[in-house]
């Protein structure tokens, strides 16, 4: 019997390249019977004086996210000082509410691995984290699969071909902002779950 959970924890992470250093976090943990009932994390590291290793993601990402508001409520992302202070804020959000949440993520790699290991590497007793990963880290690329839908649709088109959305339409274009793509995860994961077997 699957135990079921009383929340979805939804994450997307930006990093300097395809597998550098998680810049950007964001979360959202909304209550399965109670949409509106939503909790974000959104941190950013202060990069002022980071050397990149992406052009993109310094120029476009990074760029983004200082003159961004994020559309839930008109506020920047909280900056962090340090990559590691960056890290254990999140792991501290995510402790919250992993027990009582299904994880879900857009694809976990390369980038969610990379957030997971550095949760686990940068704690000074890694053994005390080891059994508090997410398992299992459910993901929309696999779910899209093995519902038959192609997988590696644009997740706005996907949206707006099956009408699944509890997402307002001009954030499907924010794909810079984690924050967006967390709650767009969350709009799919709630259609695929609901879909006839």
């Amino acid at each position: 019997m699957v135990e079921e959970k009383t929340h979805i924890f939804t994450i997307d992470v930006k990093t300097d390249g395809i597998n550098g250093k998680c810049f950007w976090i964001a979360a959202f943990v909304i209550k399965k019977d109670q949409w509106e009932d939503r909790t974000e994390f959104n941190g950013l590291l202060n990069c002022d004086e980071y050397i990149w290793t992406d052009a993109f993601s310094r120029d476009r990402v990074y760029s983004y996210a200082n003159t961004c508001s994020t559309f839930t409520d008109k506020r920047k992302p909280t900056l962090f000082a340090s990559h590691y202070e960056l890290i254990d804020a999140f792991w501290t959000f995510y402790l919250k509410y992993h027990e009582c949440s299904d994880i879900v993520t857009d694809s976990p790699l390369l980038s969610i691995s990379k957030l997971f290991s550095d949760c686990l590497n940068l704690n000074q007793y890694p053994d005390s984290r080891k059994y508090k990963l997410p398992y299992p880290l459910l993901d929309i690329s696999s779910m899209l699969h093995a519902k038959r839908f192609y997988s590696n649709i644009s997740r706005e088109a996907f949206m707006l071909q099956n009408n699944c959305s509890q997402v307002p339409r001009h954030w499907l274009q924010l794909s810079l902002d984690p924050l967006c793509s967390s709650l767009v995860t969350f709009s799919i994961f709630i259609f695929l779950t609901n879909l006839k077997k």
